[in-house]
């Protein structure tokens, strides 16, 4: 009997000394275990992450940088493309500061109020007239090659204009460089949406519109300093500029894609997509889209069939309405 309480108070003692040892507190790190057995993700072990010096952090926060700026040649270009904005916005402004003046007789003949009206008025028809023309040739001509073109009737209505010797030369010219609008409106938006990428698109898409404003701001300014035939000279030289900086960028990838020419688009996207490592892979994206388009293509009228695309053509239609009847060109004119 004595010999079985001997034995319970030895492994009383055990247990006391193991439960004493399990919530002892370890001070000495080689107390610690080294390996802690059936742990799938070790906590006690578990590897801490070194802290990054201020030297990696410069080095990470310069291959950011080189990341960002790889679509530096989809900026330069659109800003260079949409330079047929402000083109179209000095076309826009210039009635403005201009009416006065040839009120005036700086043209050295006369020129009424009435006339003034419709020499503001003649622009917006060439414009319509340009829109369905461009439509019909963009994916013929191509979108560089007729931007380039389309300098040959501005530079001609400024001629008209900067030279008349009446005022159906001055309607003529304003003609000549309204259609120019009416088609740069249709192709540069165009050209822009296809060599961005999708998370730029967005952006590169607000300078058509950004142009325009600063054209027609150019306008203002010149206006107030300089007399007739200095503003439509200024407003003349835009043009040149255009017509020498659009040499400096490539066609649209999508251009040579629908003509067939897969190595012509692979050498302009490789200007818009730095480094050129995912070229090939985007090029198939493209082509794989453009052939399901094709595949896909209805008559129009078949196309605003259906609901969502009546309701886009309502909403889209409305906004233009709205904003012609808002009198924003009155205030421009």
């Amino acid at each position: 009997m004595n010999n079985i309480f001997e034995e319970r108070s030895r492994v009383g003692d055990y247990d006391d000394n193991y439960v004493a040892s399990s919530f002892r507190r370890p001070d000495d790190e080689d107390e610690i275990p080294k390996k802690v057995y059936g742990e799938k993700s070790p906590l006690i072990n578990k590897t801490v992450p070194k802290t990054i010096t201020t030297a990696q952090q410069i080095a990470a926060d310069s291959i950011e940088s080189q990341i960002q700026t790889q679509k530096g040649n989809q900026y330069l270009a659109a800003l260079i493309v949409t330079i047929g904005g402000f083109i179209m916005g000095t076309t826009l402004g210039w009635t403005a500061p201009a009416g006065p003046m040839m009120e005036n007789g700086q043209y050295g003949f006369q020129i009424t109020v009435e006339n003034v009206s419709w020499i503001a008025s003649v622009m917006p028809l060439g414009a319509m007239l340009g829109c369905p023309v461009m439509a019909g040739l963009v994916n013929k001509l191509g979108r560089k090659h007729l931007m380039i073109m389309l300098t040959i009737p501005t530079l001609a209505g400024w001629a008209m204009i900067i030279w008349a010797k009446s005022v159906v030369w001055i309607c003529v010219g304003r003609f000549l460089t309204g259609f120019s609008n009416g088609s740069y409106s249709v192709i540069i938006p165009l050209y822009t949406s296809e060599i961005a990428e999708k998370e730029i698109r967005g952006t590169l898409g607000t300078y058509f519109q950004l142009q325009v404003n600063a054209g027609i701001l150019f306008t203002y300014v010149m206006g107030s300093y300089l007399d007739l035939f200095g503003l439509s000279v200024a407003c003349a030289t835009i043009p040149v500029i255009y017509l020498y900086l659009m040499f400096l960028i490539p066609e649209s990838p999508i251009f040579y894609l629908i003509k067939g020419d897969v190595e012509k688009a692979r050498i302009s996207l490789k200007f818009f997509r730095k480094p050129v490592d995912c070229v090939d892979q985007e090029l198939n994206t493209m082509q794989s889209a453009l052939a399901k388009t094709e595949r896909e293509r209805v008559p129009i009228i078949e196309a605003f069939q259906t609901t969502p695309a009546k309701r886009g053509l309502f909403l889209g239609l409305g906004v233009m309405v709205f904003q012609q009847f808002c009198g924003c060109n009155a205030v421009i004119f």
